[in-house]
């Protein structure tokens, strides 16, 4: 499945109506996002998934030029992780 993104959230499958996961991100000001909700279906949890998200939001930061902060709890334990250092911050 491809990672496709739509205005502020990066998702998996289904249409953008129904995806079977995603990962919602707020802009605020002109170098920070912040990573608000994941949510994957229950069929699919434990399967990497919504990390895989989280690691694109990363990325994307990263293109981009931000520094990312969490809210949403599971985000805030992916990014915590040293790989992320470069552009998590608390």
């Amino acid at each position: 499945m491809d990672i496709l993104c739509d205005e502020g959230r990066f998702y998996l499958g289904g249409d953008k109506t129904r995806p079977v996961s995603e990962v919602n991100f707020e802009r605020v000001g002109d170098r920070l996002l912040v990573v608000v909700h994941t949510f994957t279906v229950p069929g699919k949890r434990n399967q990497g998934i919504a990390r895989k998200l989280v690691e694109r939001v990363a990325q994307y930061a990263r293109e981009g030029g931000y520094k990312v902060k969490a809210t949403c709890p599971y985000a805030k334990k992916v990014l915590s992780e040293e790989v992320f250092a470069d552009v998590f911050i608390e």
